[in-house]
């Protein structure tokens, strides 16, 4: 039996109503941010990767508690979320609904004095690089601001007067120098009805900005490369092809977490191609390695230069008539694309990973490849304000024929 009490958990053996043994061990918990639609592969990700069986997720983040002996650093490694918190109170109920907002914002400061600020500041120096000498040095004093994320219920304040309540606060109880700019530590309220979560930021800059340099119009996140591949279950040795790779963002996500693949990309688009070579030329540069076997080509994606039945895997960002394409030219483009993944892919094992926003045209387009292809999973995720659908399917036993 366990018990969650201040960030701490208490395990119980029980027997014959008594409890026997009790053993201590501290828990850190923290909050990531992902796109919606990808919070239970980065659950999936965090199981597996820090051996953490504590985690729930909510629309868009997830929550998850770690013991003392997982280095922090391995908790900003992940690679599916796009923020990384370290949680210091997650109160249940806080009293700051359906009253004055006098009385809600003092309700909501009062939880400064609850919040475990030695165990978030002492995560925070170990995440942030010089954030642990400059706080054993006694002059320094940080620069602060609070950010506050209001959902759900009615609350008789606005985000910003809450944060500045609350930053006020935090002023008084550290003498912190308020900085909305150029600050070193940023405290997060996160309101959600009565809830309300109270944290500190790990995190600066978005970890899904890594791996490019140049970027297109419709490049994709990097963590929700991460997303789509892993719905793939890729395996060692096997052939990854993004048929219309633009600036190569799910080939280079790919070549990081599993490098013992071989990758094949390509796009019609000269000035695409450009970006994608100068951004493996620079992956290849950080990284250190000449192991990765990386192939650009120009090619048309219906008419692929690759033997029939190839492949193990295709993951693209299909065009969706927006900035790219449209939605007129989708109706046949759509079917001539699945006939020839149907081709190139390998029989009975093959999977194809498509994202697209023209859901329709590719659900009609199914339909007439359908003895070649079955849809494992369907999922909708948050690009940009876009709601697209990932597609994946495994390829059949029925054999291609022209």
């Amino acid at each position: 039996m366990y018990a969650f009490l201040n960030s701490k958990c208490f395990r119980f053996t029980i027997n014959s109503g008594y409890v026997t043994s009790f053993l201590k061990c501290s828990l850190r918990t923290f909050e990531g941010t992902v796109a919606s639609g990808m919070e239970e592969i980065a659950i999936l990700e965090v199981q597996a990767k820090l051996q953490c069986n504590l985690a729930n997720k909510g629309r868009g983040h997830i929550v998850f508690s770690i013991s003392d002996d997982v280095e922090v650093k391995k908790v900003l490694c992940l690679r599916s979320v796009n923020h990384i918190n370290v949680v210091i109170l997650d109160k249940a109920e806080c009293s700051i609904e359906n009253v004055e907002k006098e009385e809600a914002l003092n309700n909501l400061n009062a939880l400064a004095q609850e919040a475990c600020w030695d165990t978030g500041i002492e995560v925070w120096q170990s995440a942030v690089d010089g954030g642990e000498a400059n706080l054993k040095n006694e002059s320094f004093v940080p620069k602060f601001r609070v950010s506050c994320q209001r959902s759900g219920g009615e609350h008789p304040f606005t985000s910003m007067e809450a944060a500045s309540s609350f930053g006020g606060v935090v002023q008084a109880k550290f003498q912190w120098t308020v900085d909305l700019v150029y600050f070193d530590i940023e405290v997060i309220v996160r309101i959600s009805g009565s809830q309300v979560r109270i944290s500190l930021a790990l995190t600066k800059k978005c970890l899904a900005l890594r791996n490019l340099i140049c970027f297109g119009s419709t490049t994709m996140k990097a963590t929700i490369c991460y997303g789509i591949l892993y719905l793939c279950e890729i395996q060692n040795y096997e052939i990854i092809c993004d048929p219309m790779c633009g600036t190569g963002a799910i080939i280079l996500e790919a070549a990081h977490c599993w490098p013992k693949s071989i990758l094949l990309a390509g796009d019609s688009n000269c000035r695409a191609l450009k970006r994608c070579e100068m951004n493996v030329k620079n992956f290849l540069t950080i990284q250190q390695t000449n192991s990765a076997i990386i192939s650009i080509q120009r090619w048309n994606a219906t008419k692929l230069p690759l033997t029939t039945a190839s492949i193990d895997c295709i993951v693209t960002d299909l065009p969706y008539g927006r900035r790219s394409g449209s939605v007129r030219s989708n109706q046949t483009l759509y079917p001539a694309l699945l006939n020839e993944f149907a081709r190139v892919l390998k029989i009975g094992t093959g999977r194809a990973c498509l994202v697209t926003n023209d859901k329709s045209t590719l659900t009609r387009s199914c339909m007439k490849v359908s003895n070649y292809f079955d849809c494992r999973k369907l999922c909708h995720i948050n690009i940009g304000g876009l709601y697209p659908a990932v597609y994946h399917f495994k390829r059949t036993f029925f054999s291609w024929n022209q």
